[in-house]
């Protein structure tokens, strides 16, 4: 999404990375605080720094809360869903987890009962965000 509002012309809001805004005079918003409960941006403050840097362009892509989203008709609002195999796909991925041995702890978790919530230790080692501990694997 980043990239396609580049190439439409959109001003992105700084600073940011991959269009998540990260100012951290505002506390911390954007990437930095997943999974950290936080209060998020006022919509004043939002709005305040965006007209300042005539920015059209802003992503939030983490858990989203009332402060995010309750601006009302101050901010235009897309909401994108993923399917969750995509995305778990993706996730791995992009964060360079090591698939085959995360896949498999995620079969012995599902072939194991007595298993069930082992960690996963190495096996969900990766070299991404490490933050990201608000992102779970789960199997049925």
């Amino acid at each position: 999404m980043c990239e396609l509002a580049k190439k439409q012309g959109e001003a992105i809001i700084h600073p940011q990375v991959t269009c998540n805004w990260r100012d951290e005079n505002v506390n911390g918003d954007g990437v930095r605080s997943l999974g950290v409960v936080q209060k998020r941006i006022s919509c004043d403050d939002r709005l305040y720094a965006f007209h300042g840097q005539n920015a059209s362009w802003g992503q939030i892509e983490r858990d989203v809360n009332e402060e995010d989203v309750g601006c009302g008709s101050r901010f235009l609002y897309g909401i994108m869903l993923r399917a969750p195999e995509d995305l778990m796909a993706s996730f791995v991925g992009f964060n360079r987890f090591n698939a085959t041995a995360t896949v498999s702890w995620l079969l012995q978790q599902r072939d194991r009962p007595d298993l069930l919530g082992h960690p996963c230790s190495t096996a969900c080692k990766h070299y991404g965000h490490q933050t990201l501990s608000w992102q779970l694997f789960a199997t049925l």
